[in-house]
């Protein structure tokens, strides 16, 4: 696997791009799952009858990213499950709003799970 960067360096730029940058939140949010859907989209588009995705997210804002992507996805056509695992209590806002959109979309049928025990 090829590094990237940590969840505390991208934590960083996130801030960075918000705070100096001007960027909101949720445009960076959307961005990201835009350029998700454009990979999977790529390499899936031809067989997306056939093709099942689903997505596991957490209650952070790389969790709201998943939901973005799940329902850009669910629009395109795709069958979309979508499994979010942590405590709804501590969701950041961003993520918050990404799962009141999903609730939009019926065919999506979002399910939280509970926190997962080591």
């Amino acid at each position: 696997m090829k590094y990237l960067v940590t969840a505390q360096e991208m934590k960083q730029y996130d801030k960075n791009t918000i705070e100096y940058l001007g960027i909101p939140g949720p445009v960076l949010m959307e961005r990201a799952a835009l350029a998700a859907e454009d990979f999977i989209k790529e390499r899936f588009d031809a067989v997306k009858e056939r093709t099942k995705v689903l997505i596991f997210a957490g209650m952070g804002n790389n969790g709201g990213d998943g939901l973005a992507l799940a329902r850009l996805l669910a629009a395109d056509g795709y069958a979309v499950a979508v499994k979010c695992v942590g405590d709804m209590q501590r969701a950041t806002n961003q993520w918050k709003s990404q799962w009141q959109t999903l609730q939009h979309f019926p065919a999506l049928h979002p399910v939280c799970l509970r926190q997962l025990h080591r």
